[in-house]
């Protein structure tokens, strides 16, 4: 089951090592959702990673074990503290945990997507995202990112992910 630590702000690698190098024990995993996005160097788009949510760090725990994870946790010199729902500890629900594995993959990385514009509708023709184009929110075609609506711990949160415009399609007009 996976379960939601929240850290500073820019500190979430830094967190998930300490905790995979501090706290964890057999059959237990730390990591951040990264995503892939091309991100402009001079005059060239290089792909590059970056935390897919802010302030976030997942841990894949062992059940009945969670009370002890949170214990060892206050090892890491960091401000890091196990999500709840309520006053209990709660991992995130399964169709969320699901999804994010059917984006992130066993590496946990949300590759950039490839797709294009047909008027102002975004069409994905390859990536993780193919089929979901009713979750995004916003694009931006400059930046070469869309904003895609996650459901997290029961809550919408808005996800950059990396897409690839290989072009813009005109809409055919065939009113007479």
């Amino acid at each position: 089951m996976w379960y939601v630590i929240q850290v500073q702000a820019l500190r979430e690698l830094a967190v998930a090592e300490k905790c995979r190098r501090d706290v964890l024990i057999p059959g237990e995993d730390v990591f951040v959702m990264m995503v892939e996005r091309l991100l402009r160097k001079g005059r060239k788009w290089e792909r590059g990673e970056e935390p897919a949510f802010q302030k976030y760090v997942f841990a894949e725990l062992i059940e009945g074990l969670v009370d002890d994870f949170r214990i060892r946790l206050r090892q890491v010199d960091e401000l890091a503290k196990v999500l709840k729902v309520g006053e209990e500890v709660a991992p995130i629900l399964p169709e969320e945990e699901a999804f994010l594995k059917r984006l992130g993959g066993p590496e946990h990385v949300i590759r950039a997507s490839e797709g294009y514009m047909l008027g102002e509708k975004l069409i994905i023709t390859e990536g993780p995202m193919k089929g979901m184009e009713g979750l995004v929110k916003w694009s931006n075609r400059r930046q070469r990112v869309v904003g895609v609506a996650v459901s997290l711990m029961g809550q919408e949160t808005i996800v950059r992910m990396g897409v690839e415009f290989v072009k813009r399609a005109q809409m055919e007009n065939n009113s007479m």
